[in-house]
């Protein structure tokens, strides 16, 4: 244990195989600490973010729904929520599909909070019993640097033939030092995510680009250096989801999602 700039760091040793989702909240927590709070306060950011990201979200549960209906051959509605954090689109799934959700988050604070929420919640894959036709996990893997290792984990609880949809942020070159400060290991690429997939014995079904207006604008910021300064501000980021935001999903929709978009989307098969 020690103490740098004001910020208690700590330094747990793990055994191997809860290594790998412990990076994710270890990442996850430094965003959320500062030379005045050394606390975990993630809950309260993850609050106010997703408050201002409603159109958003549920345009990521609705993307997600559509690719199980289309590639899903079961009708039962169970579904895995890999790094569900206070579970945005966990409560879209339970209240707009009538789904049962299990989610897993590794961090205490925001596990208690699907608990309150009545969700199963587990810390760890190894902890849920069940096996899943269908799985999905939104802007999670980015955080992780084994990501292969936790897609084979994934497909560990999936069962043969289910559908599983990941959201991730895309464009290395759009990565920044506010990527870096909340804890983005990368931005990913259609290729590189798709040979992952891969590598973890996934058929990929689908991939395409979200978010192109997203891309343009992030990519101006990032020149103007006020990538931070803008993504910080809720009332900016809610303005862009009720107004940019459907731009960009028209944009998206006659062609710009082939091309390039901030995010990228993929549906793949366990085989």
């Amino acid at each position: 244990m020690q103490t740098t700039g004001g910020i208690l760091k700590v330094e747990i040793v793990l055994p191997k195989h809860e290594l790998i989702q412990f990076s994710m909240v270890k990442l996850r927590m430094q965003k959320f600490q500062n030379d005045s709070s050394p606390t975990y306060n993630g809950e309260l950011f993850l609050n106010n973010i997703e408050v201002s990201l409603i159109g958003y979200n549920s345009f990521i549960a609705n993307k997600f729904m559509k690719a199980f209906k289309t590639y899903s051959d079961s009708d039962e509605r169970n579904v895995l929520d890999f790094g569900a954090g206070i579970g945005t689109l966990s409560e879209i799934f339970a209240a707009r599909y009538q789904y049962d959700v299990t989610c897993v988050e590794l961090d205490i604070k925001l596990r208690n909070i699907l608990l309150n929420k009545g969700f199963s919640a587990f810390s760890q894959l190894r902890e849920v019993k069940l096996n899943f036709n269908k799985v999905f996990t939104s802007n999670v893997l980015e955080h992780i640097e084994n990501d292969v290792e936790v897609l084979t984990e994934i497909g560990y609880k999936m069962d043969s033939g289910g559908v599983l949809c990941i959201f991730v942020p895309a464009f290395q070159i759009l990565y920044s030092d506010f990527d870096a400060s909340i804890g983005h290991v990368r931005r990913y690429t259609k290729k590189e995510l798709q040979n992952k997939l891969q590598i973890a014995e996934f058929q990929i079904l689908s991939t395409n680009y979200v978010d192109s207006l997203g891309f343009i604008i992030t990519f101006l910021l990032k020149k103007l250096k006020l990538i931070a300064l803008v993504t910080k501000s809720t009332k900016t980021i809610s303005l862009y989801d009720k107004l940019g935001f459907p731009i960009s999903r028209v944009l998206d929709n006659i062609g710009l999602r082939f091309l390039f978009g901030k995010n990228i989307f993929i549906v793949a098969r366990r085989k």
